[in-house]
Order: C-alpha cells, then sequence, then structure tokens
C-alpha cells in the first residue's frame, strides 16, 4: 500500500491507520485471551 501526503487522501488515510490499529489491538487481544485460557486449563489439569 501506497501511502499519500495530498490533501485528497489524507482523510483515507487516517481512515487506513485507524483499521490497521484497531486490528492489530483486537489482535493483541486474542493472543491474550488464548493464552489466559490455556493458563486455566493447566490450572485444571494440576488441580484435577
Amino acid at each position: 500500500a501506497i501511502l499519500t501526503s495530498s490533501n485528497d487522501n489524507n482523510d483515507d488515510n487516517a481512515w487506513q491507520k485507524a483499521q490497521l490499529f484497531r486490528q492489530s489491538i483486537e489482535q493483541i487481544s486474542n493472543n491474550d485471551h488464548s493464552h489466559f485460557l490455556r493458563i486455566i486449563a493447566t490450572i485444571i489439569k494440576r488441580t484435577f
């Protein structure tokens, strides 16, 4: 993807950056969630 700095594309670039930023946050939270579930699974296995 080529990001230009012309006035016509500034809004589009800001929107694209916001989308990428949101996707990266969702990816991080998904990774944390699966990691959290693995910890719980390990605790359950040790408990029983």
